[in-house]
């Protein structure tokens, strides 16, 4: 295998996997899969999330076929990816990135809202839907008690 072709089934991989993530993040939150209206700006229509989920598996279905695409379903609701084999995945990632389904395609708006709402969420969690932040040790306590007595 040449440096060429490692390269190649590297970035089909990675394509893959960035799609398949998203596409997994998309399927299981149910807003995601609400219709809207279409909203002209420059004369492109904004992609919504059901967009994606609707191009990832008509591209799937006639890339590789009705067997594999249920297989691929599966995979996907159990979150255990390593069901598909690295040739379905290479070719999966392949034709991801021919149809403009990755994170530098048609869909880079919907990749980083999406990443930023989960940045949000996360850090919602961490800080337990507070504002400021805890120091840990070095926190100062405001209400005047201390926790030693």
């Amino acid at each position: 295998m040449t440096t060429r072709e490692a390269e190649l089934k590297r970035s089909w991989m990675e394509s893959f996997s960035c799609v398949v993530a998203l596409y997994s993040i998309l399927k299981v939150n149910s807003m995601s899969l609400r219709v809207k209206q279409a909203v002209y700006r420059a004369d492109e229509v904004a992609s919504e999330p059901i967009d994606f989920i609707i191009d990832v598996e008509t591209k799937v279905k006639r890339a590789v076929g009705q067997v594999f695409y249920d297989i691929l379903l599966r995979a996907v609701y159990n979150e255990n990816l390593e069901l598909l084999s690295e040739t379905l995945r290479e070719a999966l990632g392949r034709t991801f990135l021919d149809y403009g389904l990755t994170p530098d395609g048609t869909y880079r708006r919907l990749y980083y809202n999406v990443k930023n709402d989960q940045i949000r969420s996360y850090l919602k969690g961490a800080n337990n839907g507070r504002a400021d932040t805890d120091n840990g040790p070095f926190a100062v306590e405001t209400r005047g008690t201390s926790s030693t007595s």
